[in-house]
C-alpha cells in the first residue's frame, strides 16, 4: 500500500513538473489580462498569436539544430535574407509568379544551411564560429541586394497573394501564421518522434561516438539539421515580410535572442532537459505573452530586455539542472 501511494505521488509530481511551464504561461496571461483589460482585445490576442508563430517557427529550426548537438547563430540573418530576397525578386527584378519567388527563396535557404553544414562538418570549424561568420555574410548580402533600403507595398507588384500568409485568415477565422505554425509543428513533431531519420538527429547530437558503432552517420544528421533550421528561419522571414507587406534591414535583429529563449523554455516542458517541438511551441507563446504584456503596460525597452534576458538565464539554468538529473538517472 505504501509503495502504491509513493508511486502515485511520484507520478503526480512528475506530471506537475513536466507541465508546469504550461501552467506558468496561463498564469502570466491572466496576470497581464488582470492588470490591463486591453490585453484581452481580439486585435491584441491576434498580435500575440502572430508573434508567437514567428518565434515558434524559428524555435523549431533551432530545436532541430540543437538536438543535433550544434547551434546556428545565423538564424536571424536567414530570417532577414528570406524576406529581403523575396522583396528584391518582386520589386527590383519584376517577378510576378509568387510560387516561383517562394521556390527561389527556399532553395537559397537550403544553400545557406548547406554552407553552414560544410563549414562545420567538413572544415571542422565550431558551429558557433561558422554560423556567426556566415551571419555577417548573409546580412551583408541582404543589404547589398537592397542597397540598404527598406521595401514596402510589395503586394502592388505581385498581388494580394503576397500578404495572405501573414495577414490572411483560413476559413475567415484562423490567422494564417497560426495555420503555418501548426502544420510545421505537426510535421516536425511526427518527424522527430515517429521516424527513424528524426530520431537519428537526436542520437547524433547526444552520442556521436555510439552512433558510429550503430551505423548512424552523425555528420549527415548535422547537415540535415543545419538545412532544416535555415529553411524554418526562411519561412518565418517570409511570414514576417507578408505581415509587413515588405521588408526592413533590421527586421530580424532580435529574432535569434527570441528563438534561443524559446528554445530553452521549451526544454522545461514535457521532456525536461530535452529540446522538443511541443515545448518550443509553449515557449513561443510564453515569450510572446510577456513581450506583448509589457508593451501594453508601457514598460521601457530596457525593462523588457532585462526581463527577457532573466527569463532566458533562468530557463537555461533549469535545463542544465534537468540534464544533470537525467545523466544521473534520477
Amino acid at each position: 500500500m505504501n509503495n502504491e501511494s509513493s508511486d502515485k505521488k511520484k507520478a503526480i509530481g512528475k506530471f506537475a513538473t513536466n507541465y508546469m511551464m504550461l501552467l506558468v504561461t496561463f498564469v502570466v496571461m491572466l496576470v497581464f489580462g488582470g492588470v490591463n483589460q486591453t490585453f484581452w482585445n481580439m486585435g491584441n490576442i491576434l498580435n500575440i498569436v502572430s508573434n508567437a508563430c514567428l518565434f515558434g517557427i524559428v524555435g523549431i529550426g533551432l530545436t532541430l539544430i540543437t538536438a543535433a548537438g550544434e547551434t546556428d547563430f545565423c538564424a536571424a540573418a536567414e530570417f532577414t535574407l528570406a524576406a529581403t530576397l523575396a522583396c528584391t525578386l518582386i520589386s527590383q527584378l519584376g517577378m510576378k509568379n509568387y510560387f516561383l519567388v517562394m521556390l527561389i527563396v527556399m532553395i537559397t535557404m537550403v544553400l545557406v544551411g548547406l554552407l553552414n553544414a560544410v563549414l562545420h562538418v567538413y572544415c571542422r570549424i565550431p558551429s558557433f564560429i561558422a554560423t556567426l561568420g556566415t551571419s555577417y555574410m548573409v546580412n551583408g548580402i541582404a543589404k547589398w541586394m537592397t542597397n540598404g533600403l527598406n521595401f514596402m507595398g510589395i503586394s502592388r507588384g505581385i498581388g494580394p497573394i503576397y500578404t495572405y500568409i501573414g495577414q490572411g485568415y483560413f476559413l475567415g477565422v484562423i490567422p494564417m501564421p497560426a495555420v503555418v505554425l501548426v502544420v510545421m509543428a505537426a510535421i516536425m513533431l511526427y518527424y522527430t518522434e515517429h521516424t527513424r531519420g528524426g530520431k537519428y538527429i537526436y542520437a547524433g547530437g547526444s552520442n556521436p561516438t555510439a552512433c558510429k558503432f550503430l551505423g548512424i552517420d552523425a555528420n549527415r544528421q548535422k547537415i540535415k539539421a543545419f538545412i532544416l533550421c535555415s529553411v524554418c528561419c526562411g519561412i518565418a522571414g517570409l511570414i514576417q515580410s507578408s505581415m509587413l507587406n515588405g521588408s526592413a534591414q533590421e527586421m530580424g535583429a532580435n529574432m535569434l535572442n527570441y528563438g534561443m529563449t524559446v528554445l530553452m523554455i521549451g526544454a522545461c516542458f514535457l521532456r525536461l532537459g530535452v529540446f522538443n517541438v511541443p515545448g518550443t511551441i509553449v515557449g513561443s507563446l510564453f515569450i510572446a505573452i510577456i513581450a506583448n504584456g509589457m508593451t501594453i503596460m508601457g514598460t521601457s525597452v530596457a525593462s523588457k530586455e532585462i526581463v527577457l534576458g532573466s527569463v532566458m538565464l533562468l530557463a537555461t539554468t533549469a535545463v542544465t539542472v534537468f540534464k544533470l538529473k537525467n545523466a544521473r538517472g534520477n
